[in-house]
Parts: C-alpha cells; structure tokens; sequence
C-alpha cells in the first residue's frame, strides 16, 4: 500500500472478516485522505480500534454486490481495496461493474485462484456442489478451507460459501469485461492458490 495512497482517497471492499479494519486503519495510517470501509457487518474488535485510534474511517454497512450501491453510498474514490471477497459472490462481475463505477485510479484486487489449466485458457471452477470426489481435488491444492469446498454448500449461508474459483487469465479477462486493464498480477502474501490484481479504470467511450 505504501507509495499508493498517500494523499489519497481509498475504499476498502470487504473489510472485516478476521482483520476487524486493520487495511482501513494502515491506509489512514499511511496518509491516506479519505478512507471508506465497507462490509455488510462491523465488528466491536473494530469500534474499539477506531475509538482508540480517534480515526476518521468512515464505515458503511452494506451489500457491496448491489447494482450502483458503493456509487451510491461514497461516489468515486482513488484507490479501491477489495481482499478475499470475489470468490464468495455469487456475482462477482457485478462486484466488478461496482468497483469500476467508483475506481478513479487504481484496484487492488485479492482473491482465492485456481491453477491456470494449459488446455483451456481463462478458466473457472463453480464450487458449490460439486461431487465429493471433485471438492477433495480442490482440497488436495490447497484452496482455502470453507463452505462448498471443503465442506457442503450451505444454502442458508449466502457469502460464507465459496462460489467461484478462476484462474489468474479468466480474472484479468473478466476486469476488462468491467472497464479494468490489469497493469499486472502476483502471487498474494496470504496464502496459497491466492492473487494479487494491479489494475486501471479504463476510460468509458464518449465520456
């Protein structure tokens, strides 16, 4: 994050399960000029920080996959942060439309990826149930633990479950589809079978 948001306005996508805000909080920290947390729920872990901290994070609580939402809520942003979110919707190119409607300069994307399959370029795996058999190939890799993957598809779990698993090309395919041009992508620091998006808003024709 350092040397990309400082003096910046910064939204993070999906801030709180198991962090509790803590990439809200670095990038006020770091010097960012506005942030925005937004998730559907907060937690007290987080309350108590920014009551400690005496921070300016602004947080929503909302459904960051509804049509124009985040437009809605904040307007457009410099710097959007979406960690660990993609794979649990079960529309993750309308999360992408919603990115892109308040992207000014930059996405940060982070998401759970399958391996890229040499045969078929750009391609995705539903989860949610899958054959026993199947869901133990993903296991064996590695991806993370959870919901239609590791464990049955919980129809009453909505964004708990894992939804989709996409290859490193079939994302970077499906931000352009949404007005991304993926600069560059890397292996994230959290996890196996996870990945880094570097991505710019491309501009809207006849804007």
């Amino acid at each position: 994050m350092r040397g990309r948001i400082e003096g910046r306005s910064v939204a993070d996508i999906g801030c709180m399960w198991k962090i509790n805000g803590a990439h809200s909080f670095l990038a006020e920290e770091i010097g960012a000029s506005r942030v925005v947390a937004v998730d559907t729920y907060r937690t007290p872990e987080f309350d108590e920080e920014l009551a400690r901290r005496h921070s300016t994070v602004q947080f929503l609580a909302m459904d960051a996959t509804t049509p124009g939402g985040l437009h809605d809520a904040f307007g457009v942003v410099d710097v959007v942060w979406c960690f660990g979110v993609l794979y649990h919707v079960l529309d993750p190119l309308q999360l992408m439309r919603n990115l892109r409607e308040v992207c000014g300069e930059l996405l940060v994307l982070e998401t759970a990826t399958i391996p890229e399959v040499p045969w078929l370029p750009q391609a995705a795996c539903f989860f949610p149930y899958l054959p026993a058999r199947s869901q133990q190939v993903w296991r064996d890799r590695s991806l993370p633990a959870g919901l239609a993957i590791s464990k049955d598809f919980d129809e009453a779990g909505a964004t708990a479950n894992n939804f989709w698993g996409m290859s490193p090309s079939a994302v970077v395919a499906a931000l352009r589809v949404c007005g991304f041009e993926v600069e560059h992508h890397e292996p994230s620091l959290h996890g196996t079978l996870r990945t880094v998006f570097f991505a710019r808003p491309l501009e809207v024709p006849g804007s």
